[in-house]
């Protein structure tokens, strides 16, 4: 429970201090629909693996967060000051 909380504090932080707030409808696809498909596959590596789930969770969800981070800015449209 309490990694599950450090992972979504994890994305939460690379999503937002990324850069990664563009306009771009396209790279907003991207972004999303990719960083659910790391997510589930790496939290399902971690439920099938026992005890790895105590830190295959945390993990998948800050690995989609650099995944969104990654595309916002290979895409064009995707990088955007998120306090602006």
């Amino acid at each position: 429970m309490i990694g599950a909380g450090v992972g979504a504090i994890g994305f939460y932080a690379a999503v937002l201090l990324g850069n990664t707030c563009g306009g771009g409808s396209a790279a907003g696809y991207v972004k999303w629909v990719g960083a659910v498909a790391v997510a589930l596959w790496l939290g399902a590596l971690g439920v099938r693996g026992g005890l790895k789930i105590l830190w295959l969770t945390p993990l998948a969800l800050i690995a989609a967060g650099l995944w969104v981070v990654v595309a916002a800015h290979v895409i064009p449209g995707g990088a955007a000051g998120c306090f602006d």
